[in-house]
């Protein structure tokens, strides 16, 4: 059906959303497929499904997706999260994204165990707007796919070329991020940037780690200088403590409701600390015109519709 619909449309489309369906027994033959010069959005999220039929081999899906990507010189979003399978066989599908989709804005790579030395190429999406790395998959065992090591590769050597990057999200539970690779990623960031999300590892509630990344950045970022207001929103502020506090102070420290203002009054005025909730969606990551981001939907833009 897929391939009908690309033979048939390839003139004209503009909106492929195959997310959801079993798109790892992906079947094209596109040896003879011209280009999908008006493609703009293509959404294959590929969320794991007990219930889909088993996947033939990682690498011919992976090689079918990556050519079929090459067809799509014009595309400005591309949702690729949850596909597991985009180094099979050692394909870079950064390297492919930025070889072939150089006009992309809008990139979802979120749970796609992407090994930090190929997170190099996106530096060659020059018009990257919005970019979702989350869950990493990190792991001490496995250097390649260190999510820390991930961070700093992007703060280093891929954000000081991405200037007009307003969003970029690297959540994952298990990474420990350093508070120092945050304030450099802030101060490389391009006078469009806006929107940071990041998680830091935490120990219990009632066990307080001896240094507080989030403080150390809030108090660092004075050192740096920026012109707009930035937001880094922390998905689990509230679960930190502030440096000063003490086992046998826990009971009555106010770290869990006085959070917000805390850090906020330790920031830089162009620093702005939000949590996980509250005006997140209205206030925190308004897109350029098109609409909100909302990672946890998988939704980037306004949708066109077909039905007006």
């Amino acid at each position: 059906v897929i391939e009908f619909v690309l033979r048939k449309f390839f003139g004209t489309l503009e909106y492929l959303n195959i997310s959801g369906t079993n798109i790892q027994c992906l079947n094209i033959s596109t040896d003879s497929l011209p280009e999908l010069i008006k493609m703009k959005i293509f959404l294959a999220n590929c969320s794991y499904n007990k219930n889909a039929a088993k996947l033939p081999t990682g690498a011919v899906y992976t090689r079918q997706l990556a050519d079929v990507l090459k067809l799509m010189p014009n595309v400005k979003v591309l949702d690729l999260s949850y596909n597991r399978y985009l180094t099979a066989q050692g394909l870079d599908i950064i390297r492919v994204i930025s070889d072939h989709c150089c006009s992309l804005e809008e990139l979802n790579l979120s749970n796609c165990r992407l090994p930090t030395p190929h997170l190099i190429n996106l530096q060659k999406l020059s018009e990257l707007k919005r970019v979702s790395l989350d869950n990493h998959f990190c792991n001490v065992e496995t250097p390649s796919h260190d999510l820390a090591a991930s961070f700093k590769v992007i703060a280093f050597k891929v954000l000081p070329r991405l200037k007009e990057l307003e969003y970029f999200s690297m959540e994952d539970n298990r990474a420990d991020l350093n508070a120092d690779n945050i304030v450099s990623f802030i101060d490389n960031a391009g006078s469009k940037f806006r929107c940071l999300y990041v998680k830091v590892k935490t120990d219990s509630y009632f066990s307080p780690r001896k240094q507080n990344p989030i403080e150390e950045v809030a108090i660092k970022c004075n050192s740096i200088s920026q012109e707009s207001l930035i937001k880094i929103r922390v998905a689990n502020l509230f679960n930190l403590h502030k440096s000063s506090c003490t086992p046998s102070s826990l009971s009555v420290c106010d770290c869990n409701t006085n959070a917000l203002s805390y850090y906020n009054s330790l920031a830089p005025i162009f620093l702005q600390f939000l949590d996980h909730s509250g005006d997140y969606y209205t206030n925190f990551c308004t897109a350029s015109g098109d609409g909100f981001i909302r990672p946890e939907k998988n939704v980037y833009v306004n949708l066109p519709n077909f039905f007006a």
